[in-house]
C-alpha cells in the first residue's frame, strides 16, 4: 500500500482480514440466515476474490489476528470457520467463508468471482475442479466494472489498493454510490497516508490498533443501507472480536 507490494499469502488472517470477514458473515447471517426471507439461491458476488485457501507461514500476519480469537471460545460464526481452517494450517478467503457460512445455514450458493490475476485464475479454476465447487464460477476481468450489472444479494468490493490507495478508494465509492443491493467494500487505514476520506455519506465501521511501527494501523468496511442493518444489530459481538484483537471500534452512520 502506497507504493509498498502487498503479499496476502503472508498476511493471510491478519487483523484486516479478521474484521472484513466477521462483517462480512455478520451480513450474510442478516440476509440469508435466522428470519431473513428465503428466495431459493443466493447469489453472492466478489469484485477482486483472491484465492479461496492461504498456507499459513510460522511467522505472519495471522498471530496477531485470527490467531488472537481462535484461541478462545468461538462464540461468532466466523469465529467458527476460522478454526475450522486453523486446524489446517490455512486460511479461507472472503468467498469460501461465504460459502461455508450459506451451507451451515440451509442455503444454496452461487457465487461469481472476478479476478485480474493470472495466480487468482489458476487457483480458483483448480478449486472448482478438484472440490467439485459446481456453485462457484470466476471470470477474468475487472470486477469494478462487473458491479454496474451486478444481480446479487451480497456484493463484495475488495480491491488491493496498491500501489496507491487513493484511485482505488475512488472507484470503490463510486460503485457503492450506484448499488442498490446489500454491498460491502473493505478499506485500510494507513499511517501515513491520509486516506481514505470518511466524509462519505456511506456508512462506515472502522478498527483501529497499535501499529508498532507499521503504517498498517486499522481498516474498515463501508456498508450501503441495505447492508447496514445485520452490522449495527450485532454491534456487542463484533465489538468483541475487535476487543480480541486489540483494536478499538468506531462506527460512523450519517443520517
Amino acid at each position: 500500500m502506497s507504493g509498498r507490494p502487498y503479499d496476502h499469502a503472508r498476511n493471510a488472517g491478519n487483523r484486516g482480514d479478521v474484521w472484513k470477514h466477521a462483517v462480512l458473515l455478520t451480513v450474510v447471517d442478516g440476509l440469508a440466515g435466522g428470519d431473513a426471507p428465503r428466495r431459493g439461491v443466493f447469489r453472492y458476488l466478489e469484485t477482486h476474490s483472491g484465492r479461496g485457501r492461504y498456507k499459513l507461514p510460522a511467522q505472519g500476519g495471522w498471530n496477531e489476528g485470527v490467531g488472537r480469537i481462535t484461541g478462545r471460545e468461538p462464540a461468532h460464526p466466523y469465529a467458527r470457520l476460522a478454526v475450522r481452517h486453523l486446524q489446517s494450517g490455512e486460511y479461507a478467503g472472503s468467498w469460501l467463508l461465504v460459502r461455508e457460512r450459506l451451507g451451515e445455514l440451509g442455503r444454496a450458493a452461487a457465487v461469481t468471482l472476478h479476478d485480474v490475476s493470472d495466480e487468482v485464475a489458476r487457483d480458483v479454476h483448480d478449486a472448482i475442479a478438484s472440490e467439485g465447487l459446481h456453485d462457484v464460477t470466476f471470470c477474468r476481468g475487472d470486477g469494478f466494472a462487473a458491479v454496474r450489472d451486478a444481480a446479487a444479494d451480497l456484493v463484495l468490493i475488495d480491491p488491493p489498493y496498491v500501489p496507491e490507495p487513493l484511485p482505488d478508494w475512488k472507484r470503490v465509492i463510486e460503485a457503492m454510490d450506484a448499488l442498490q443491493t446489500p454491498a460491502l467494500a473493505w478499506y485500510p487505514l494507513l499511517a501515513d497516508v491520509t486516506f481514505p476520506p470518511l466524509d462519505i455519506a456511506l456508512p462506515t465501521f472502522s478498527v483501529w490498533w497499535d501499529g508498532q511501527g507499521s503504517p498498517f494501523i486499522g481498516c474498515g468496511m463501508v456498508a450501503t443501507r441495505a447492508a447496514v442493518g445485520p452490522i449495527l444489530g450485532a454491534l456487542p459481538e463484533l465489538e468483541r472480536v475487535a476487543l480480541q484483537m486489540g483494536a478499538a471500534c468506531q462506527v460512523r452512520v450519517p443520517p
